[in-house]
């Protein structure tokens, strides 16, 4: 499977009672440990063994006699033990459709199947849903659902949105990517285009925000030019201050040298709050030259 690791890591993870692939340095050959076998599982186990094959040039028959050994887990060594005879005879691929066939539940090809073709989401990046299908059909050689390169290239250029596929239309001539007919290539030139037009989109949309941004501010000076200051002000109700005042003096004592002559204002003022204080002083009290 031509991945990357990080890839690879991210497209299999395991769960943390599944069994796991130790790989020693050197020329030691990996382990599978206890725990739960699963799809993820024995991804990671053909590709630590095959890894290994072909840094000794081993394959087929006598790759499979060599990595018999390589099981802690008690589940295989069992079954290794009861059919040692049986496996030893077998390919590679063949001991693993055996293998398969021996610890993934029933109809696993099937289900599996169907959970990867259902992973093509409208959120999900047209490269990743195509890495994905493309993993996930690894996962199914030598099972009736696997698919070959032609027949998941076709899929894939037909299951482009619009927008993309117009995008895509303009490298198909130069790269001649329609010519090409093996799936790792045509996605290594997919992942190039996608993220020219990921790059696009976001140079689209920073010029969209900008502009709504320059137009927010037109608007805001031309239908209303009054200084901040000024529409807060205007849109703050006010309340005479001498009226907070009164309702707070009529409930405390009144001072000694108050007058009973004092009359009510009959016009009330928007006086300040200090102003008002002022204005409730006795009369014989000097006023400033503008009230006197």
């Amino acid at each position: 499977m031509s991945t990357t690791d990080s890839e690879f890591y991210t497209l299999f993870p395991l769960g943390p009672d599944d069994a796991r692939v130790t790989q020693y340095p050197g020329n030691v050959l990996p382990v599978l440990s206890h725990g739960d076998i699963t799809v993820g599982v024995t991804q990671h186990l053909q590709r630590a063994f095959s890894r290994w094959g072909k840094s000794k040039g081993l394959s087929g028959v006598d790759l499979t006699v060599r990595i018999l050994e390589q099981f802690d887990n008690p589940d295989v060594e069992a079954w290794v033990r009861g059919s040692r005879e049986e496996l030893e005879a077998l390919p590679i691929d063949q001991f693993f459709t055996l293998f398969h066939t021996q610890f993934l539940p029933t109809h696993w090809e099937r289900a599996y199947a169907h959970a990867a073709h259902q992973c093509h989401a409208p959120h999900q990046p047209f490269a990743k849903w195509v890495s994905n299908i493309k993993a996930a059909n690894a996962c199914l050689v030598g099972t009736p659902f696997h698919k070959d390169d032609a027949t998941l290239l076709a899929h894939f250029r037909e299951a482009m949105d619009e927008s993309f596929q117009n995008h895509y239309a303009t490298f198909v001539a130069r790269e001649n990517l329609d010519a090409l007919t093996n799936l790792t290539d045509w996605l290594r030139h997919v992942k190039i285009i996608a993220s020219t037009y990921k790059k696009m989109i976001s140079s689209q949309n920073a010029s969209w925000f900008n502009g709504m941004i320059q137009a927010g501010s037109t608007s805001a000076v031309t239908h209303n030019p009054l200084p901040l200051i000024s529409r807060i002000s205007a849109a703050v109700p006010t309340v005479p201050s001498h009226q907070h005042y009164n309702s707070t003096s009529s409930t405390s004592t009144p001072r000694p040298y108050s007058s009973s002559s004092l009359s009510a204002t009959s016009t009330p003022r928007n006086y300040p709050p200090l102003m008002a204080l002022y204005d409730q002083l006795p009369l014989h009290v000097p006023r400033l030259p503008f009230e006197t």
